[in-house]
């Protein structure tokens, strides 16, 4: 374990606390008796697999646990910009079958490896106890009971998301192999997509699609971390066990290749809050995890790392299965949507799906019936969902737009964490070369599905739908860097309170101006930072509850009035800007009843030209 103390401890299986730890504050996870809270479907899993060795049982609940553990854990607020708020150090004591194994520090590494670069989590430290056991869960569940050896077999994962369909449908089109496809299931909603589109297939190829599911979900509470960055390690320990079961060293993971490298599209998505589920980094890691579990080398393949989303849903049409395409589920907030709709239509994967269909022009067969919020024409609902949109449209701009050196120089750190766990890249410069060149067609792949849009909805006789997908495309909103698009709202709020704050009579001062502009900014704060989660800021006379050594906004009042004439207030602006840090924007509210200031737009052009600073006249 590690030599810091854990923040906190999950012990499984009705493992003991030990008493150095008692201290911390911990959690028991059970799936079997009268405590159970959390559901983990291993009978009927190994009914279908006959029989599974102790350390693969081991594994599946290992998985099982950190899955429920990481759903059960919050990561801090949402708008929690800095590092420590969502990453943490957390401890498993779980009792096992196969002690002498996972007794042995590299088998503990290779978890610890594994899970913290998964997980971005300061460390996922493990103990375990001898003395767990669980009676046979089939007659068939013996040692000695094994499915005997098929050569022309591919084990799959699957989701039920258009790149696991797609894999689904090149490996039975394409070959004539046996496709297992081993799935996940934790909400009932994710259980009816994966089974239509699984009947679909094997309708469509008859006994060649074999169907393996893991149950797992916490009872009797709802989770409060949705974003599930350790289901790879479930997804994958279930995969691997199915394969083992088929004597096979080999697992697929059909995953496109910038939704698996998932560069940063702001400052705050990093470490625990960006997803790392399919990284080169994470499969790699995996797969040495799985060699010494099964003792032999075990490889993970990811067939579609090459090619972007709009590549891999071309897949689906050059097969002949693009029918197929709406009973796919590709949502993370499935739990949010309106009746009869299986798509939220605001999330990272809504829209990622939306632009994807777009780009390979199979939108007549993902129609807007099946998101509860069709925002290509109609008004995005939440500010969230706004900041989803732009954050992924400007991150598309700028990899059609960057040259290889400035891609290099600009994803320095993405690159470095791919250097060494890529295949088929000689060194740096061709790793370099072919991950700029999967971007840059992505870049290239959402600019035809925003021409296709604009195509298909936007008409030169009717106003473009205000708030939408449509509206953000004609305004290029996306373009904007992002601390003007938070200044553009903070001055819009500010342009229409302040008047009606002091229509019947002017502030006192310049503090009572700076107090009364804190008082609105603190009750827009919620919603302003889940528009601009990437911009923290803070009024001119509170305490930040940020770090200033990054780019930040600093919101400060001047008052015109008596002799506070316009050179005063000019002169005092200047001396701001000296005095905050280089990391700091400046908006200047300027209230200015009587209209002192003779030319407003020179002020402004004057300073805004001088870089690190807005300002807004009011009123």
């Amino acid at each position: 374990m590690s030599s810091e103390m854990p923040e906190v401890v999950i012990a499984c299986n009705e493992a003991e606390v030990p008493s150095s730890l008692t201290g911390v504050p911990h959690r028991r996870l059970e799936y079997r008796g009268a405590k159970a809270n959390v559901a983990i479907g291993l009978p009927a899993f190994v009914r279908s697999t006959y029989h599974l060795p102790a350390r693969t049982l081991d594994i599946l609940e290992i998985a099982a646990y950190v899955f429920a553990a990481d759903r059960l854990l919050s990561r801090g607020k949402r708008d929690a910009l800095e590092y420590h708020s969502w990453s943490r150090r957390i401890h498993f004591e779980i009792k096992i079958r196969d002690h002498h194994f996972w007794s042995r520090p590299e088998i503990r590494n290779a978890l610890h490896d594994a899970l913290t670069f998964m997980m971005g989590h300061k460390a996922i430290t493990f103990a375990f106890q001898p003395g767990h056991t669980t009676p046979p869960a089939d007659l068939f569940d013996y040692i000695g009971s094994n499915i005997q050896p098929h050569n022309d077999l591919v084990v799959g994962l699957f989701s039920g998301g258009l790149d696991s369909l797609a894999g689904a449908v090149d490996v039975l089109q394409n070959t004539g192999s046996s496709l297992c496809l081993v799935t996940h299931v934790s909400q009932s909603s994710t259980l009816r997509t994966q089974k239509v589109l699984i009947n679909a297939l094997a309708e469509r190829f008859p006994d060649r699609v074999h169907h393996y599911q893991l149950r797992t979900h916490l009872k009797g509470q709802r989770a409060r971390d949705e974003t599930q960055r350790s289901r790879a390690f479930l997804y994958s320990s279930a995969a691997y066990a199915i394969a083992s079961t088929h004597s096979r060293d080999t697992f697929a993971i059909y995953e496109n290749g910038v939704t698996s490298i998932n560069v940063g599209r702001r400052d705050d998505l990093i470490n625990a809050r960006a997803s790392r589920t399919t990284h080169p980094q994470t499969v790699g890691r995996l797969s040495r995890l799985f060699s010494l579990l099964s003792d032999n080398a075990f490889s993970i393949s990811t067939p579609f790392f090459w090619k972007t989303k709009r590549e891999v849903i071309s897949t689906i049409r050059s097969n002949g299965h693009e029918t197929l395409v709406d009973s796919s589920v590709s949502c993370s907030h499935t739990f949010n949507t309106a009746a009869g709709a299986t798509h939220c239509g605001e999330c990272y994967q809504c829209i990622d799906r939306r632009i994807g269909v777009y780009g390979a022009g199979l939108q007549s067969f993902d129609t807007g019936g099946i998101y509860a919020n069709d925002v290509v024409a109609h008004a995005i609902s939440t500010g969230e969902g706004k900041t989803t949109i732009i954050d992924y449209l400007r991150q598309a701009s700028k990899f059609a737009s960057l040259s290889e050196d400035a891609f290099y120089l600009e994803y320095l750190d993405e690159l470095s964490l791919l250097d060494g766990w890529v295949a088929d890249c000689a060194d740096e410069f061709e790793l370099t070369h072919k991950i700029w060149d999967l971007a840059h067609r992505h870049g290239q792949g959402v600019h035809e599905a925003l021409r296709r849009i604009r195509q298909q909805h936007e008409s030169l006789f009717a106003p473009v739908p205000s708030g939408s997908l449509l509206s953000i495309i004609s305004d290029r909103e996306f373009l904007k860097e992002p601390i003007e698009r938070l200044v553009e709202s903070v001055s819009i709020r500010l342009s229409s309170a302040i008047p009606i704050a002091y229509q019947s009579v002017h502030p006192k001062n310049e503090t009572d101006l700076n107090d009364k502009i804190e008082a609105l900014l603190a009750g827009w704060r919620d919603e302003l930072r889940r528009e601009h989660p990437e911009v923290p800021f803070a009024g001119v006379r509170a305490t930040p509850d940020f770090s200033e050594d990054r780019a930040h906004l600093r919101i400060e009042g001047k008052y015109l009035r008596g002799s506070t004439n316009q050179s005063k207030v000019v002169e005092a602006m200047s001396a701001d800007l000296v005095q905050y840090s280089q990391e700091a924007h400046i908006l200047f509210v300027v209230y200015d009843p009587n209209h002192m200031i003779s030319d407003r737009g020179t002020v402004k052009r004057d300073f805004e030209g001088r870089g690190r600073c807005s300002v807004c006249i009011l009123p």
